[in-house]
């Protein structure tokens, strides 16, 4: 990705993603990781995204978000919601 992104946004979905039961594993490995590798089911993709909200602010349309996207992804979207 070209654009740093702040780690607070990295290490927030760490965090999230550990608390909904995905797969994880090392945090520097997460960024580049996609959603689909983290064993995440349709539900849990939504609790994800309601937690993201929650402790953000920042709503991401399911839609925005695919088994593809990767953790650098979302991070990047909530950090231009964040932003705007």
């Amino acid at each position: 990705m070209s654009q740093a992104l702040p780690d607070g946004e990295i290490a927030l979905l760490h965090q999230l993603l550990t608390e909904i039961g995905a797969e994880v594993g090392d945090q520097t490995e997460l960024p580049e990781r996609p959603l689909s590798e983290l064993n995440l089911d349709s539900l849990s993709l939504l609790e994800l995204l309601m937690l993201v909200d929650e402790h953000t602010g920042v709503e991401i349309p399911v839609e925005a978000v695919d088994s593809e996207t990767t953790v650098s992804a979302l991070a990047g979207m909530i950090n231009r919601q964040r932003t705007a």
